[in-house]
């Protein structure tokens, strides 16, 4: 079993899902080896199972990468994770959206912060940002700090995990389903766990206007600031570890 495995999840992403897969596929030329990937499509209904298929084919054609394809009917972002986190048992997890990139050195330099000590819950970093008219822009998080992730979420979607911060909270909440990382990366570290900010940019982030978050706040955010409420309200009274 290798040492990390990455998890794309998959929904109706036939247009650039191919794009995300050959980027880890990529980091595979890297000194940093050891890891997997599993491809979980969350039910599509556009031609997402074919290009991934075809994409892991060809990628995975001249370098050694273990893969595997998992497919369930549509749950959610939260439930797709999930499902690709039960079906591995790697000591780290790497996300990645089907509408992102990992960039070079994204792996090796997670697993090296992730590895600093058992008390780093979390790795992540900065990124490139890319709009709907191909305008880029390098988007600095801030360094972490627990009260400041309770004021708004600091940590990347696209980010490392260590598998016994996330299993010591009982996983992603399926309940959730606009803001259910930010839950989750905020559980980890009311349980005694940290962040660990990597100041490089690991990923190229699509920040279109067609995104789940995007399109939530276009139509006003009602269950942006609902779900918001809910996990912070959680957290002050101490309810951080989902029964399972």
């Amino acid at each position: 079993m290798p040492e990390t495995s990455i998890i794309i999840t998959n929904y109706n992403g036939e247009r650039c899902v191919q794009d995300a897969i050959r980027s880890v596929c990529d980091l595979k030329k890297e000194k940093y080896k050891d890891f997997d990937l599993t491809i979980v499509d969350d039910g599509s209904s556009d031609n997402s199972l074919s290009v991934i298929e075809r994409s892991v084919s060809e990628f995975s054609r001249d370098i050694d990468i273990e893969t595997k394809i998992i497919t369930k009917e549509n749950g959610g972002t939260a439930s797709a994770r999930n499902a690709g986190l039960k079906s591995t048992s790697s000591k780290f997890v790497g996300f990645l959206d089907c509408d992102d990139q990992y960039l070079s050195g994204k792996i090796s330099k997670s697993i090296e912060y992730l590895s600093m000590g058992d008390h780093i819950g979390i790795a992540y970093s900065d990124y490139i940002s890319k709009d709907d008219t191909g305008r880029t822009q390098y988007v600095s998080r801030p360094t972490y700090s627990y009260d400041r992730l309770f004021e708004t979420c600091i940590v990347s979607t696209n980010c490392f995990v260590n598998r016994k911060a996330v299993e010591s909270v009982g996983f992603f909440d399926e309940s959730i389903k606009i803001i259910e990382d930010y839950d989750l990366w905020l559980r980890i570290c009311s349980n005694g766990y940290i962040g660990m900010h990597i100041p490089f940019p690991g990923f190229l982030y699509y920040d279109l206007s067609s995104n789940k978050t995007n399109t939530e706040m276009k139509n006003g955010g009602s269950l942006f600031i609902k779900e918001t409420n809910f996990i912070k309200k959680r957290i002050t009274e101490g309810k951080i570890v989902l029964s399972s």
